[in-house]
């Protein structure tokens, strides 16, 4: 009985040992790509880059909570200059998820304005506060000097979305999951909160130093906007719409204006923001003496001071 037993084990060892030496044939493992979103990011990369920006695929940074390495799929960088000497300058920073959606997505979006409490964008750097003109001594935030309700899309949206969904088929009737769609928001936010932090950390000073973040979230398949007023409601297919996305962790609170974006749409989309980009240039070159003058705020210096030291630890 034993030695039965035995040999019963030694063929499935050997089955099962046959079983991990199989290999996949071209056409599963291109299949196998098309599922992820590793092609997706292949894609976009180029796109990106002839719109002017360098691009990092992949770039590592460190979660708040866990304080665990994890990825971004696409960081992208673009810079523009404020003076001649080109030691004040203007960075335009992308981070994007990418995701490789067989089955449509739906937000669901209400007509509303953005909260007076939130940012329209996420905008940093120093200075933070500027003085209101040449000879006020009153400051205010920089946000309130370029008014980005002039030129920016995210600053007076029609609908904003807040919650969403994936479709998918089970035992043959299609149902709503979220699967891994939250963890692919909240990644785009704490990697955008870490971003921000890094790029005041790296301000040199006497330098104006600002950056306009866009968090993108990009679907390679169908995008749904589903429309809610009361009890009515309306579906449709879109390629570009505005999700708010609240986060409240252990390490982190905040509200973060998130572009989902249909991968057929990056190209107007970059050219979007290229030219909200090059607005925002004008309007700093415009006030580019009064943003020196702020750096010498103490608040402010003492701001910059600290993130010195941090960076020599």
């Amino acid at each position: 009985m034993k030695e039965n037993t035995r040999k019963s084990s030694i063929i499935d060892g050997v089955k099962n040992l046959r079983g991990c030496n199989e290999q996949p044939s071209n056409t599963e493992i291109m299949e196998a790509l098309q599922r992820s979103g590793y092609l997706l990011e292949q894609r976009l990369c180029p796109i990106i880059e002839k719109c002017g920006f360098s691009v990092t695929p992949n770039e590592q940074y460190q979660d708040q909570d866990t304080g665990k390495s994890r990825e971004i799929d696409i960081k992208a960088l673009s810079v523009r200059e404020l003076n001649e000497e080109f030691n004040h300058c203007l960075f335009t920073e992308l981070l994007a998820e990418c995701k490789n959606n067989l089955y449509p997505v739906v937000f669901f979006s209400q007509k509303e304005s953005v909260p007076d409490w939130m940012a329209p964008a996420v905008f940093t750097g120093q200075p933070e506060v500027v003085f209101e003109n040449a000879t006020s001594q009153w400051k205010t935030p920089i946000s309130s000097h370029v008014r980005f309700d002039t030129f920016h899309h995210s600053a007076n949206p029609q609908w904003i979305a807040r919650q969403f969904c994936r479709l998918k088929k089970d035992k043959g009737k299609w149902i709503t999951s979220h699967d891994d769609l939250y963890s692919s928001v909240e990644s785009l936010v704490k990697a955008t909160i870490y971003f921000v932090e890094e790029f005041k950390k790296s301000c040199p000073q006497n330098r104006v130093r600002l950056s306009l973040i866009y968090p993108l979230l990009i679907f390679s398949g169908s995008i749904y906007e589903c429309r809610v007023a009361g009890k009515q409601y309306k579906l449709k297919p879109t390629k570009h719409l505005l999700l708010h996305r609240t986060i409240r962790s252990k390490e982190l609170e905040g509200d973060f204006p998130i572009d989902v974006i249909q991968e057929e749409y990056l190209q107007r989309f970059l050219a979007m923001i290229n030219k909200e980009s090059d607005e925002l240039q004008k309007k700093l070159e415009r006030k580019i003496d009064l943003l020196k003058k702020s750096i010498e705020l103490p608040e402010v210096r003492v701001g910059i001071r600290k993130a010195t030291k941090e960076r020599e630890k």
